[in-house]
């Protein structure tokens, strides 16, 4: 299949980056899927001018050609496809068309005809009027590939009447409305039709809590609209002008009295710009606002056995749960663990058009289980499940018959924006943000704000943990959360992986008129929910008459707070055995808060005398934007309590500086970066010219970064402002943005600071030589000239200075200079040159030399200087070839043998680390200074070798030979680049230079090539890796990079996703993604990570597993005897980490 050229016709599932690249999800009528890989680089690259945003939008279909090509990026490649298509022009959507002929229209007025089409190349109006022979064209007009317009002026309008017909066009692909032969009729009357409404607000029928509702219609005429003839009556009494808004044809009404409960009615009254008159009148109701209910005490978030690293009966779990006095409990299973055989067979498209399961035996006995279990106003069960993305973090979905997963669809719900596309289709389902500080970008950070998102996400995961996993408190990003827009209620997750359910003192608490299923998920819908760190703390909260969980229609805000506590817990109860002997409750309340935007406290109470129990009431007038107040208890023992928030309404304008985003997440001083400021408006209209500053330390014309002005900022989204800073200082900062208020916005909000540590340059220069005609540098004369950009911007950001030298090599030159890179030469070196290279290498500078095969050049014209320098390296007077699938990364091997892919082992000062492999075209092996074969040995250290496969051709006169026999498996012994100390300094020889752009880009699939050039210069400039113990690791604050070794006590796939490492001084969670059977007791591994302590677990937190782990054992390796301990004593400091027993 590889290399043949293909069209396949299917529906765009799902679109997720790769990089800078995309793999986008292709799926036909039967079900089965295909990736398209799209490039976006630019003409010639393949796939060049497709831009998937606009022309591969999910949910549409297509018909693609393209080039089949592999999909595995690792060995053996033997199976997977995917399609690359080669330009804009391979990508043709399936035409899609409609219009709703219009049969009438009248005198004097403009025209506007509409249409939809997806995947048009054209979209054409045709008119003639009536008993003419010709059509006018009138190309159709588009801004989102969608919606088409064609305009037609109502001089141009034929009195008499027309016809006319759209026609969309796709390649050979033709829809349309009418036709020439065929054409749509339209009369031209005369209006004597007043305004026509729509878009009710309170929505006919509609209930709400309300008694100053927001009330709007949209009206609509072709004459046009006289805004001035608008009356609007609520219950016959007409509303006073000053208090009606008309914007864009949508008026608004601002009530100033309270509405009584009941039903009511408005009605609206206008005319057109010609004077015909209409009127519009719609009924909905006020009714009495939920004041509270009865307290329903349980958790959102819990595991049983059917979740690979969990444990305990899915039955048990209901069990315990009811023991513990739970009123409530929700099964959330890891969804990519259900049924997990059938992930790829149970498949079926859902009302939305999305993929999902419907699960097998797993996903039955969940539902089975609620259903058997759920007792009204008894006990309540939830079959939920939790989605696990290893790229966003982790969800819980309510009220599904179905569910997702991260394998489905080619893990197409691994992108958020497609997870959250796949809930919004669904209406009567609750969602929840699980454990937002798991990662460091959770959720995107909770950005864009998303309104219809919004609606469907009513809780956030405040609290979470419990058995093995220690309890966490995410108030930061519950807040953070807040002040961006979203309304959500805290919650608390058991998160039980230990069949220890129930063992907590935590819980999420409902507030609802009765115990069911029905009533606990419209309060978790309504946001009437709370978290307690204590299981018998009740509280309440309203705000003038109002529970939490609301939205208030008044600036002057009387809350009404109510708490107790019935119980002091202790381990002599049997409900609270699990408690440690000594535990000791004290429930009198310490303080009570009232939290606002940016976490501030606007008002503490703070009681006099002991007591469990407090009532507060408390004003607080609004000024300016719209805010949110969460209350905050603290019991003397330290136990909190979180209320939902309560909103006070929106305002216009409300434009908001919410965020600063590092591109990179890292600045290096004097290196160029990208800084965005994220502004939000929260407002109910367009912000335009929007105009955003960027400073550093201080808001002035000496520390500007620069200025960006967003054109257009809809109502209820985000947006970014881009700023470049060409030359940035180093050391510890404060980025300032400030945006230039609208009139009328609350300034308050317009600021945002951000501190940051900006990494000073290293004080190391990397030269390039180009002063010979170096291949890939400047001075190259050939095709690939000037081909180091990615190293270059490797080094750069790391820190390295970097420079090209352009003239004859002294000492002068090389001064200040640490590590000196010479691509093969095009002239040789000097005597005089060689010696101040030689003075440099021993008085502690690096030399790194590449060569090349001998196709046409001498790849030992560097052996004289490497004979200078004394050293035992040489390069070899051969080529190195390899026609394997597995060692060569040519689409077919046999046309370039020369296209070597080796596969680095660990070497002793770790170059090789986390290089998986390594792309050597065209390149000589090496020998010995003596002319016998190069092996490892004191001073060498052999870091890339052949293949087993890998054979030499080519051979010159005084060439050592390894293994010119293609059949022989005997190329692992040849030697492609090696490292030698020499004096003070170090030196590294390739047969190759596999540093240039070519061999870096790693766009169409990985390449390790990129990592190996940082492990070189590091290694070269004397930044050698540090191997650190455990026992140190630990001591280590937060976000520390570090890298150990050890030995693994729990397997892949045992303990969540993650592995115990453990050497003579201590043991540690690594902690992320661990792919299933990749690790195995006993084994050796290097891994690199950074310090984090999650739930009070101190891990060594890892990215991507490949780029983490190296395993150092060939063999099976020997596991660790557990330490002997006394319960009591496994839980010192001293045992964290320690496999124990």
């Amino acid at each position: 299949m590889e290399g043949l050229l293909v069209t396949i016709t299917g529906k765009v599932a799902s679109s997720v980056a790769s990089g800078a690249n995309y793999n986008v999800t292709l799926v036909d009528a039967n079900n089965k899927s295909v990736i398209v890989r799209v490039i976006t680089a630019a003409a010639p690259t393949l796939g060049a001018g497709i831009n998937v945003a606009t022309d591969l939008v999910v949910g549409s279909t297509y018909t693609i050609t393209g080039v089949v090509g592999q999909n595995k990026t690792t060995a053996p490649f033997t199976s997977g496809y995917q399609v690359f298509p080669r330009s804009k022009a391979d990508v043709v959507g399936v035409l899609g068309f409609s219009h709703d002929p219009i049969k009438q229209v009248y005198k004097d007025v403009d025209l506007a005809f509409n249409a939809i089409a997806q995947n048009a190349q054209s979209v054409d109006f045709y008119y003639r009027a009536k008993g003419d022979s010709n059509y006018t064209k009138v190309p159709m007009i588009s801004t989102d590939n969608s919606n088409y317009t064609a305009n037609l002026a109502k001089a141009s309008v034929p009195a008499a009447g027309f016809e006319y017909y759209i026609e969309a066009k796709a390649g050979t692909q033709v829809q349309s409305s009418g036709n020439s032969i065929s054409p749509n009729q339209v009369s031209v009357v005369v209006d004597t039709e007043g305004p026509a409404y729509s878009k009710m607000i309170p929505s006919p029928g509609q209930k709400t809590e309300s008694k100053l509702p927001d009330i709007s219609v949209s009206l609509s005429d072709p004459s046009g609209v006289d805004t001035s003839s608008v009356i609007v009556k609520v219950d016959g009494a007409t509303i006073p002008s000053q208090q009606v808004t008309i914007l864009n044809n949508e008026v608004s009404v601002a009530l100033q009295t309270d509405l009584t409960i009941g039903t009511h009615t408005v009605q609206v009254i206008s005319k057109d710009m010609i004077g015909n008159a209409s009127a519009v009148s719609w009924d909905f109701e006020v009714i009495m606002p939920f004041t509270g209910g009865n307290h329903y005490r349980g958790t959102t978030h819990n595991h049983t056995s059917i979740s690979h690293d969990a444990a305990g009966d899915p039955e048990k779990a209901l069990q315990e749960a009811q023991k513990y006095k739970y009123d409530w409990f929700a099964f959330s299973d890891h969804s990519h663990d259900i049924d997990a055989s059938q992930a790829t067979s149970d498949n079926v498209i859902n009302k939305g058009g999305m993929t999902e399961r419907t699960g097998g035996s797993d996903w039955q006995l969940t539902q089975k289980l609620a259903k058997d279990y759920t007792k009204n106003d008894k006990f309540v069960v939830f079959p939920a499940f939790e989605m696990t993305s290893t790229t966003w973090g982790h969800s819980n979905v309510f009220g599904t018959s179905n569910f997702i997963d991260r394998v489905v669809n080619g893990g197409a719900y691994q992108n958020l924006n497609n997870y959250y596309a796949w809930v919004m289709t669904y209406d009567n389902i609750v969602a929840q943000f699980n454990h937002p500080a798991m990662s460091a970008n959770a959720f995107d950070n909770f950005i864009p704000y998303d309104k219809n998102v919004d609606k469907l996400f009513t809780m956030l995961e405040v609290g979470n943990g419990s058995g093995h996993y220690g309890y966490a408190n995410a108030e930061d990003k519950f807040f953070n959360a807040l002040d961006l827009g979203w309304h959500v209620a805290p919650t608390y997750g058991e998160d039980n992986h230990d069949a220890t359910w129930g063992q907590t003192m935590k819980r999420t608490v409902i507030v609802a008129k009765d115990l069911s299923q029905e009533s606990l998920l419209e309060s978790m819908k309504n946001m009437h929910v709370y978290f307690t760190e204590d299981p018998n703390m009740t509280l309440d909260v309203s705000a003038n008459g109002y529970y939490m969980g609301s939205i208030i229609d008044r600036q002057t805000l009387d809350f009404h707070i109510t708490g107790s506590d019935s119980l002091a817990e202790s381990p002599t109860n049997p409900d609270y055995k699990f408690l440690p002997k000594d535990y000791k409750s004290n429930d009198n309340i310490a303080k009570v808060e009232i939290i606002t935007n940016g976490g501030r406290v606007v008002k503490t109470l703070v009681p006099t005398t002991d007591s469990t129990s407090f009532t507060w009431d408390t004003t607080i007038n609004v000024v300016g934007a719209q805010q949110w107040f969460v209350v905050k208890v603290t019991q003397k023992d330290g136990d909190h309590a979180y209320s939902s928030p309560i909103w006070t309404k929106e305002v216009n304008p409300d434009v908001r500086l919410s965020g600063i985003e590092v591109v990179g997440d890292a600045i290096t001083g004097g290196s160029p970066a990208t800084i965005k400021a994220l502004v939000s408006n929260l407002g109910k209209t367009v912000a335009s010219n929007l105009n955003v500053h960027l400073y550093y330390n201080q808001a002035d014309a000496a520390h500007k970064i620069g200025d960006f002005t967003i054109a257009n900022l809809a109502a209820k989204t985000m947006g970014y402002a881009t700023f470049n800073w060409s030359n940035p200082v180093s050391g510890d900062i404060t980025f300032i943005a400030v945006v230039d208020p609208p009139a009328g916005d609350d300034t308050k909000d317009n600021t945002f600071e951000k501190p940051f540590k900006i990494k000073p340059p290293l004080g190391i220069t990397v030269m390039l030589d180009g002063a010979h005609g170096n291949e890939n540098s400047s001075g190259d004369s050939g095709t690939y000239k000037d081909q180091f950009k990615i190293m270059t911007k490797i080094l750069q950001t790391e820190g390295y200075s970097f420079i090209e030298n352009k003239v004859p090599f002294t000492a002068a030159v090389l001064a200040g200079v640490k590590v000196l890179m010479i691509s093969h030469p095009k002239t040789a070196l000097t005597t005089a040159e060689q010696t101040a290279i030689v003075d440099f290498v021993k008085a502690g500078g690096s030399l790194l030399i590449t060569g090349k095969s001998n196709n046409s050049t001498d790849p030992t014209i560097n052996n004289p200087l490497l004979q200078a320098l004394g050293s035992d390296i040489r390069v070899n007077n051969d080529g190195v070839f390899d026609d394997s699938k597995t060692g060569n990364f040519w689409g077919d091997p046999k046309v370039s043998p020369f296209a070597v892919r080796a596969y680095p082992e660990p070497v002793n000062n770790y170059v090789t680390d986390i290089v998986r492999s390594l792309d050597y075209y065209s390149g000589a092996s090496l020998s010995k200074a003596d002319g016998t074969k190069l092996t490892d040995s004191d001073k060498v250290t052999l870091l890339i070798k052949g293949n087993k496969t890998t054979y030499q051709g080519n051979l010159k006169a005084g060439a050592v030979t390894y293994n010119t026999d293609t059949n022989s498996n005997n190329g692992a012994q040849i030697p492609l680049i090696a490292s030698e100390k020499v004096g003070q300094g170090r030196v590294i020889v390739s047969g190759m230079n596999v540093f240039n752009d070519k061999q870096q880009d790693a766009t169409f699939e990985y390449k390790g090539n990129p990592r190996f050039t940082l492990n070189v210069y590091n290694w070269l400039a004397g930044r050698d890796t540090v191997v650190s113990k455990i026992g140190d690791v630990r001591n280590l604050p937060d976000e520390k990079d570090a890298v150990i070794e050890g030995t693994v006590t729990s397997a892949a796939g045992v303990f969540y996703d993650a592995a115990y490492i453990q050497d003579e001084t201590g043991g540690i969670m690594a902690f992320n993604q661990i792919p299933a059977g990749s690790l195995k007791l006993g084994d050796k591994v290097r891994v690199y990570g950074h310090t984090k302590t999650f739930e009070n677990n101190k891990e060594l937190e890892f990215g991507e597993f490949l780029d983490s782990f190296i395993k150092l054992n060939k063999t099976t390796g020997t596991p660790i005897t557990p330490k002997l301990a006394s319960t009591k004593d496994s839980t010192n400091e001293t045992n964290q980490g320690l496999l124990v027993k």
